[in-house]
């Protein structure tokens, strides 16, 4: 196994690719490339030699009050002095794993890749990831760290969710010790 993520390029040609769900694949086939030209989004490809396995795609955002119903959870995360209305956050757009690679671990890969890739190399403060999780995907969310953002407008559809980047960074500190 040969596994490596690269960012989305103009002229990236996609090997074949379903996830199982129509508006993950149009995403990736269709409007990845259109959204990362207008800096909206930046993509990144699972590959294993030349099958693409997975990919995510993600984009500058904020945790702020009105976003959730919760926010004194979210304030006790950050020490006292350092509290404000809101905190610079990275939003996982897109997530899919092609479905012959399904249920073996890629999408962990891949959480644990955004974690430590953007708390060591962001090039701004960024605390918390966030995702709408679809709910049959909320579970797996739950099992990587995220917790639930419960809001006065509750979806049908996805569930708002995110992840403290400290946490991760206090285990990193913790095992360069060790």
């Amino acid at each position: 196994m040969n596994l490596s993520i690269v960012k989305l390029s103009p002229d990236y040609e996609f090997a074949p690719f379903d996830c199982n769900d129509k508006d993950l694949n149009e995403f990736l086939l269709t409007d990845a490339k259109p959204y990362q030209d207008q800096l909206l989004s930046t993509s990144y490809i699972l590959e294993d030699n030349n099958s693409l396995v997975g990919f995510f795609c993600v984009s500058n955002d904020r945790l702020c009050q009105e976003d959730t119903n919760k926010w004194r959870k979210i304030k006790e995360c950050v020490p006292y002095p350092k509290r404000r209305n809101s905190y610079p956050a990275l939003r996982i757009g897109r997530l899919a794993i092609d479905h012959k690679y399904q249920g073996a671990g890629y999408g962990k890969k891949i959480l644990d890749y955004i974690k430590i890739y953007f708390l060591e190399n962001s090039p701004a403060g960024c605390r918390f990831l966030l995702v709408d999780a679809y709910l049959q995907s909320v579970g797996f969310y739950d099992k990587n760290g995220f917790d639930e953002l419960p809001t006065d407008k509750p979806s049908n559809k996805t569930k708002l969710m995110y992840y403290d980047l400290h946490d991760i960074r206090k285990l990193m500190r913790f095992k360069r010790f060790f």
